[in-house]
């Protein structure tokens, strides 16, 4: 059995992170945009709208920064607005079809492995899974929270 100590799950985590800038310069590459409009798609790529401040705080970038690549997927068709259901004076942000099917082509060598490792694991396993990755997740983005409807 494995230790998962703070530290060696920060290793983990590093690791992790290498599947994650892979995953970025792929989409790069495939969508001709740079890095930061790169994070900004993968950000997106859960299928649900999303705020513009949430963006910003994942991206951890200034709202000047956010908002210049939010206008420059825009200018490439990369995403599309929707009104935001809390917060009419806002809309939200999600990947256009073209920018979704080109992330989802951009990225299937790397889903098409983590989808063979995953089908290895019973339904139990994953759900455990799913919920201890949501839980660190938290842990990174918890003084990042913002309110959908900040001004």
């Amino acid at each position: 059995m494995t230790d998962l100590d703070g530290l060696s799950l920060i290793a983990l985590l590093r690791r992790l992170a290498v599947v994650d800038e892979h995953a970025r310069s792929r989409a790069a590459r495939l969508l001709m945009t740079c890095d930061m409009p790169a994070r900004a798609v993968l950000a997106m790529a859960a299928g649900e709208p999303i705020a513009l401040a949430v963006l910003r705080a994942q991206l951890d970038m200034s709202s000047g920064g956010v908002t210049a690549i939010a206008q420059l997927l825009d200018r490439e068709g990369l995403i599309t607005r929707v009104p935001d259901p809390d917060c009419p004076r806002r809309s939200l942000l999600r990947l256009s079809d073209v920018a979704a099917r080109g992330l989802t082509a951009a990225v299937e060598p790397l889903t098409g492995r983590l989808d063979v490792v995953t089908a290895r694991l019973t339904a139990t396993d994953r759900d455990v899974i799913a919920r201890y990755l949501g839980a660190i997740a938290d842990i990174g983005t918890s003084s990042y929270a913002v309110s959908r409807c900040e001004h």
